[in-house]
């Protein structure tokens, strides 16, 4: 999950378009999956449990 963040944020760089308005929805979009990554709890599915 954190690869996807860091690649989601680094795209407006790599496509060249990092100084546009439009590079602020990926920012927030990495924002949003550091966030559920943070918040999820991997190891209840390791365990079976559910």
């Amino acid at each position: 999950m954190a690869g996807l963040a860091a690649v989601t944020a680094t795209l407006p760089r790599l496509m060249g378009f990092a100084n546009e308005p439009e590079a602020k929805v990926f920012g927030a979009l990495a924002l949003a999956e550091t966030v559920v990554a943070g918040i999820t709890d991997f190891k209840h599915y390791e365990r079976g449990v559910g």
